[in-house]
């Protein structure tokens, strides 16, 4: 990344940090995350007990750990749970036992990793967009976003105007980075990763499925 791009980063979160309080920066030269699930004081599974779900991610969770799909997110007399907050491609949210994800282990593990929602493979990475001109968040569409992570890579001259920049972000709490410092190809990976993870599923929809849930979810098998 451009040493003019990470001053941008840099300039805009001295900025909105005061209200991301629960978030810091992430730069290439910070440290990488490990997952530190057994001396965990975050238990991440606990903390986040609403875990939305689109028909992919049923999907493949119900193909790695071959559960029923309907056993797999939150329902009511034998019909699907939904949450207005949701986006629409992700309108279901996982299964909780005792308000916390009906998956995580004694251990404090995932015990369906393989087939993990999205949600989970992200934390405890955020990525969100900023309007540079009134420093709040905005919610972009897909190739806006896209173009906004493309202009980090660049080395071109710096947009005239209000600008939508994305800020990779990581949850505070989480006692995870004590990895190897991120090398800039590494952060750009991680970042691409996170703006899949985070807004890919919910933007395009790549098949039917994203059109007709419930359908999907009674050819799958309940």
């Amino acid at each position: 990344m451009p040493s003019s791009a990470e001053s941008r980063l840099r300039d805009i979160w001295t900025r909105v940090a005061p209200k991301c309080a629960e978030f810091d920066l992430v730069l290439p030269g910070n440290p990488s995350f490990v997952c530190q699930a057994s001396s965990c004081p975050v238990h991440c599974c606990k903390v986040f007990g609403i875990v939305p779900l689109g028909d992919r991610e049923v999907i493949r969770l119900s193909r790695a750990s071959g559960i029923a799909p309907l056993t797999l997110i939150e329902t009511e007399d034998g019909e699907p749970l939904t949450h207005p907050a949701f986006p629409a491609g992700r309108p279901y949210f996982l299964a909780r036992s005792n308000g916390i994800c009906r998956f995580l282990g004694p251990d404090l593990l995932c015990g369906q990793y393989a087939g993990r929602p999205d949600a989970c493979r992200q934390y405890p990475h955020y990525l969100f967009f900023f309007d540079s001109l009134t420093e709040r968040p905005v919610k972009a569409n897909w190739s806006a976003m896209r173009a906004a992570v493309g202009r980090l890579a660049a080395s071109g001259p710096t947009v005239e105007g209000p600008e939508l920049v994305p800020l990779l972000l990581r949850h505070r709490d989480c006692p995870g980075f004590t990895g190897p410092p991120l090398s800039p190809s590494d952060w750009r990976t991680l970042l691409d990763e996170t703006l899949v993870l985070q807004y890919g599923d919910t933007s395009e929809p790549a098949s039917p499925a994203a059109a007709a849930p419930a359908e999907v979810l009674g050819k799958v098998g309940r």
